[in-house]
């Protein structure tokens, strides 16, 4: 069995008191969060912010250190095979809003916790959205 670690961040913006969270839509229809592979040599927050620069144009995000989750799943590949992935989420406060989207996705939107619930996403996203979602509540994030 292949496998493969990978990292990323539910980002979330405040406007007008109400908080906003960044999806993207990927090729197979599903909503997710910014993320990818880890390099050789990357620590996971190394990645997660590589790949948000890369992947929606964003620098100058705050992390909130307290906050990672994880999600794992085992899916087959055509190519590989089964696969045993694991995401390490983080936590990110953005104040700019403008997206320059990577061709890897095929749009993106910030929605409201309650406007996520219309989109079709996996149970894994689906609950860290939820923890980042409660910690935000928690800390006044």
């Amino acid at each position: 069995m292949r496998y493969e670690r990978s990292a990323g961040a539910v980002i979330y913006r405040r406007h007008h008191g109400q908080d906003f969270f960044l999806l993207l839509k990927y090729p197979g229809g599903y909503w997710e969060f910014a993320r990818g592979h880890l390099e050789k040599g990357e620590t996971v927050r190394q990645a997660a912010h590589r790949e948000i620069r890369e992947e929606v144009g964003l620098v100058g995000l705050h992390f909130h250190p307290q906050f990672e989750e994880r999600g794992h799943w085992i899916f087959t590949s055509s190519k590989w095979g089964r696969v045993s992935k694991t995401v390490h989420y983080f936590l990110a406060r953005v104040h700019a809003y403008h997206i320059r989207l990577s061709d890897e996705h095929i749009t993106w939107r910030w929605a409201t916790l309650a406007q996520t619930r219309r989109l079709r996403m996996f149970p894994n996203a689906r609950m860290v959205l939820e923890k980042a979602d409660a910690f935000i509540r928690q800390h006044d994030a």
